[in-house]
């Protein structure tokens, strides 16, 4: 029979004292009030039914659970629990039953008022419970469809107290009561009388009831002595349990539970628990850790972890990933110091006066030597000729046949305690020794039996063969050395921390040398070291042991727990050493005791598993099944809070507008490593992407702003994926009046039109404070303009005239007079170009009004004889304009007025000014012959038309000239206000 590994339900070959064990009792709080009943639901959850209520439990807390909707539980007191195949919770209560399916609770046979004490399922889901109490006349009950069906006196059932029911898949229900053993079918009722249980009237006598796998029934009884006790239903005969060290009639029984693997559990009145498996009894107690000493129930959840109710609290047992063994029948040891895997595939184990041996395929331990009392084994070796050699207290002995040949010092004496010993590639076998009388390194004679020391050698503390040549140490100062050809060299290397001795040396196949320190993991390959410690990624420093599994990975095994390295990470760290690797650790909450085994700490065996020594346990992790990846547990959304009030998690929730704190409490129900479960969640409409919780089971947000939110969660179990479907909870934030988007829009409005407005203004402003400047610079120029003329021009003129008074005195020689005319004539030009200049300052100092002005002025200089009449209209309200502007325009509109006086031959004039506050528009028009001289015409700066397009283009506009039509041409350009105004 092969040694079982570890499986998600319990396996029955570990001893109790193996299994996790944990309590949760009434002491320490976590059970408010007495505990009487247990169950699971297809939710995940346990179910624990007490004197004071109804208790979830998800594997961290206990949670007092309400009602729901619906109706409530019609009582507190809880005396039975059923989880359902349908996946509903059954629950029997002071007054009734009450059945609870997705959060609603339907409550039935309340009109008795009668206590349902056991409830049992058949195999077609069909529903059935014994009441007790004065007005329970039909006590026995089958419930269909909701719908109860109860049996009394008329079908053979007498109301009496009844403490067990187990309803089978044939259709029999069995029932226990305080004298007998009943067995009915509908019309017809068997009864088993039981000894010594005749004058038991209205007192326990049969409370527990399991069926095994082959059709027999156990029975259960709260009496000791004589066909009591724990008795075998078969064949219509009633038969005492009894196996080694087990006899059912000296136990006081009050629950029983035959589990996935035909293991027996009882539970007692006043000893606990004891469990039968292929003829090995156990027993588990209060001295052991029992919460307490009467365990009223015993269950299986659906992971396969064993619950236990007793009078103080609740317990449960379950696997765990890594294994500890010390103390059971086929293995007791107080100190474990060493293992080791011999080539016949069996593993040994020495510590504390033990050696122990367990074959390959075998589930039990061997002990392979006789009484070694008050002497420690320290070191198991096997040669390559298949010698076993071990180290016992201060000697080395060859081990054959259960008998020990001690090995002796070239003087005789002993060669002190063996530590580490190996066998170079030459056969050559060494040891280190720790003394007496020092510490030293051996070298082996097999065949003399002989042991001598190598001198020069610094003190190591292991010592572990090179595939090539040599050997290598581990030294005291956490150094490794290579000793070969009678040669010795000390590889130094640096690492952070104290120095530490070696406490484990390997060489590998490919020539790599491993060494567990106390600062991690100091590596040799191809003439490179390097060490892999916390900057790595390892979650602590300290190393007492390594070791390879069979596909390649490398498990390390540490002060703060077991890690495992994959075989690509780790080749990651070859290449890199500064690498960050991923690395799995297990820890103490799978079972993982880390500690240094003074001798040789790790182990593989064929079968794959590893084992470790840690000074005081063997431990074992089978990889093959702690890699598997555990399915994710179902997760739930357990409330939902907002500024201390509660919301429901059925349906849509909606707080009032400036909710400012907001609390969303999950949880999923795992009890194989309830503390090691992580989340993540989102809140879709706030979150961009999941928030990694770790074991973390709240969320909180604050200040969310008005809308409608999904918050998702999801969970995985340690090494295993991510839930597929996450729980999920909608709610709305509502708004207040100034959150809506109608009042946003209008307050963006509003500030837009408060820009425009201010905008306007400020334009206005700096419109009045140009135009100020503009009229300043105007007057300035009007009061220069005038004192030139009145001083500096009249000065001139007056000059002129007494210039010309000289040019025709007869008094001044004829040749001066030529040069004062001359100079004259000169100074008529000044004067010209002087009034010109005056002119110009005036144009350039520009007011409303001056462009009509401009035109007219143009107009008049035509006048005399026949000429066309000029008619000059101004459409709004004349405004400043730029001086280079108006400038342009007159410019503009005194020549079109020019052309059309001297070609144009008309009889009428028209110059219409329009003032818009987006562009001004000069238009003239006249009633002549029209335009002849077409695009030409422009082209050679007839009629000046080029400049007028030139001015145009200065004002970022385009000149319009109509001439085409008879009679008449039409001049036209529109400005844009930007180009124009002031």
């Amino acid at each position: 029979m092969a040694f079982p590994g570890v499986a998600n339900a319990l396996n029955p070959h570990w001893s109790l004292g193996e299994y996790a064990h944990e309590a949760w009792t009434l002491s320490d709080g976590t059970i408010p009030a007495r505990p009487f009943a247990i169950a699971q639901g297809k939710d995940g959850f346990i179910w624990v039914g007490t004197g004071n209520g109804l208790l979830r439990f998800d594997g961290v807390r206990f949670l007092s659970w309400p009602a729901g909707d619906g109706e409530a539980l019609p009582s507190r007191q809880i005396f039975s629990l059923l989880g359902a195949s349908d996946g509903s919770l059954w629950v029997g209560t002071e007054r009734g039953l009450s059945h609870f399916e997705h959060g609603r609770v339907t409550n039935l046979l309340e009109a008795d008022e009668a206590d349902v004490v056991r409830i049992s399922e058949d195999g077609h889901g069909a529903l059935w419970l014994w009441r007790s109490g004065s007005r329970a006349q039909q006590p026995l009950c089958r419930v269909e469809n909701n719908t109860p069906t109860c049996f009394g006196p008329e079908a053979g059932i007498q109301p009496q107290n009844t403490f067990a029911v187990l309803a089978a898949d044939s259709g029999t229900i069995w029932m226990g009561t305080s004298t007998a053993l009943l067995e009915w079918q509908p019309g017809k009722l068997k009864t088993y009388p039981l000894p010594g249980l005749e004058g038991n009237a209205n007192t326990e006598g049969v409370v527990a009831l399991a069926a095994e796998s082959n059709g027999t029934l156990l029975v259960g009884i709260d009496r000791s002595g004589p066909g009591l006790g724990l008795e075998r239903l078969q064949n219509g005969a009633l038969t005492p349990v009894v196996a080694p060290r087990f006899d059912g009639a000296k136990l006081h029984v009050l629950s029983l539970l035959v589990d996935r693997d035909q293991a027996l559990w009882v539970g007692t009145s006043d000893s606990g628990i004891l469990r039968l498996f292929e003829g090995r009894a156990e027993h588990f107690s209060a001295a052991e850790g029992l919460s307490g000493v009467s365990v009223r129930q015993l269950f299986q959840d659906a992971e396969g972890t064993v619950w236990a109710v007793t009078e103080k609290g609740i317990d449960h047992f379950r696997d765990r990933p890594v294994v500890s063994i010390a103390r059971r029948s086929d293995f007791y040891s107080t100190e474990v110091d060493s293992v080791l895997t011999a080539r016949d595939g069996s593993l040994w184990v020495g510590g504390w006066q033990t050696l122990y041996r367990l074959p390959e395929g075998s589930s039990n331990f061997l002990p392979a030597a006789g009484t070694l009392t008050e002497k420690q084994v320290t070191t198991a070796f096997e040669d390559n000729a298949g010698r076993m050699w071990v180290g016992i207290g201060d000697t080395l002995n060859t081990f054959k046949d259960g008998q020990f040949d001690p090995v002796h010092m070239d003087d005789g004496g002993r060669t002190g305690m063996i530590v580490s010993m190996t066998q170079d590639r030459q056969g050559q076998l060494w040891a280190v020794a720790l003394g007496p009388p020092r510490r030293r390194v051996l070298r082996i004679d097999a065949a003399l039996h002989r042991a001598s020391e190598v001198k020069g050698l610094p003190a190591s503390s292991k010592v572990s063969s090179d595939p090539d040549n040599g050997i290598w140490l581990g030294l005291l100062t956490g150094e490794l050395a290579r000793y070969r050809d009678d040669r010795l060299e000390v590889l130094h290397t640096s690492h952070e921390g104290p120095p530490s001795r070696i406490k484990q040396l390997v060489t590998e196949r490919d020539g790599s040398v491993l060494a567990s320190t106390g600062y991690g993991l100091l590596a040799w390959r191809q003439d490179r070291t390097a060490v892999l410690s916390t900057r790595n990624g390892l979650p602590c420093a300290e190393l007492f042991a390594s070791v390879f599994d069979a596909n390649g990975n490398l498990w390390l095994y540490m002060q703060c727990g077991l890690v495992r390295i994959e075989e690509n990470e780790l080749s990651n760290w070859w290449h890199d050493p500064a690498a960050r690797l991923q690395v799995r650790t297990w820890d103490a909450a799978d079972g993982v005791q880390g500690a240094l085994a003074p001798f040789a700490g790790a182990a593989r065996t064929p079968d794959g598993r590893l084992w470790f020594a840690n000074d005081n346990v063997l431990q074992m992790i089978d990889p093959r099944v702690a890699n598997r990846a555990p399915a994710p547990p179902p997760v739930y959304i357990e409330s939902f809070t907002a500024d201390r009030h509660n919301y429901s998690i059925r349906g849509d929730a909606t707080t009032p507008p400036l909710t400012h704190d907001f609390q969303i409490d999950y949880t999923a129900p795992s009890f194989s490593s309830p503390r090691k479960v992580r989340f993540q969640y989102r809140l879709e409409g706030f979150d961009r992407d999941w928030n990694d919780a770790g074991v973390r089971r709240q969320a909180f947000y604050t200040n969310l702003p008005p809308n409608s939110y999904i918050f998702r969660v999801k969970a995985l179990n340690e090494g295993g994926p991510w839930s597929e479907t996450a729980a999920e909870l909608k709610f709305t934030v509502r708004a207040a009046f100034y959150q809506t988007l109608r009042f946003k829009l209008f307050s963006v409005a509003l500030v837009l039109m408060a820009i425009w407005m201010g905008y306007l203004i400020r334009i206005r402003q700096l419109q009045e404070t140009l135009r100020g400047r503009v009229e300043a610079r105007s007057a300035e120029r009007e009061r220069i303009a005038r004192d030139l003329h009145d001083t500096l021009l009249q000065g001139i003129q007056a000059l002129m005239y007494r210039l010309q008074t000289w040019a025709v005195d007869p008094a001044i020689p004829p040749a001066l007079q030529h040069e004062i005319e001359a100079v004259a004539s000169q100074t008529v030009k000044i004067i010209v170009e002087a009034r010109d200049r005056i002119i110009q300052v005036r144009r350039a100092s520009p007011r409303p009004g001056e462009l009509a002005e401009a035109l007219a002025a143009a107009g008049h200089a035509h006048a005399g004889g026949p000429q066309p009449q000029l008619d000059i209209r101004v459409v709004g309200q004349p405004r400043y304009l730029t001086p280079e502007a108006q400038e342009q325009l007159i410019g503009i509109g005194v020549e079109a007025i020019n052309n059309a006086y001297q070609h144009s031959g008309a009889t009428r004039i028209t110059a219409i000014i329009q003032y818009h506050r987006r562009w001004l528009r000069l238009t003239i028009s006249d009633d002549g012959r029209g335009f002849l001289g077409g695009p030409e015409a422009a082209k050679e700066n007839h009629f000046g038309l080029m400049g007028m397009q030139e001015r145009a283009a200065l004002l970022n506009t385009e000149l319009s000239i109509d001439g085409s039509k008879d009679p008449g041409t039409t001049v036209e350009l529109t400005v844009p206000a930007r180009s124009v105004y002031l």
